[in-house]
């Protein structure tokens, strides 16, 4: 795809996906096309997993827990969350990092 090119002569017409789709893209979706048993956290799968943490002073990933869904929630991880919110990662069941 060419940036410079007008959006009428990029993509496919009403393709866009939302940040749902995206993620179900980005796990699950893209372990099932590839055959791979990661993606979800079910029996048998790679546990590969990561904690956020949305209480950081001056943090961009505000939740408001009296009023955000869990979608809410996933879509502020998505678009808002930086390296610094990551407070536990899992690689293979493992525990490789973890902030105390």
């Amino acid at each position: 795809m060419d940036p410079a090119s007008h959006a009428n002569q990029r993509g496919t017409p009403a393709s866009r996906i939302n940040f749902l789709e995206s993620f179900w893209m980005a796990t699950v979706g893209g372990a099932k096309s590839l055959g791979l048993k990661v993606g979800q956290f079910s029996e048998g799968y790679a546990f590969d997993a990561i904690v956020m943490d949305t209480t950081l002073p001056d943090s961009n990933l505000i939740v408001w827990s009296d009023s955000d869904t869990h979608e809410d929630v996933l879509q502020k991880i998505i678009y808002n969350a930086s390296r610094r919110n990551i407070s536990k990662v899992w690689i293979q069941g493992k525990v490789v990092k973890e902030n105390q």
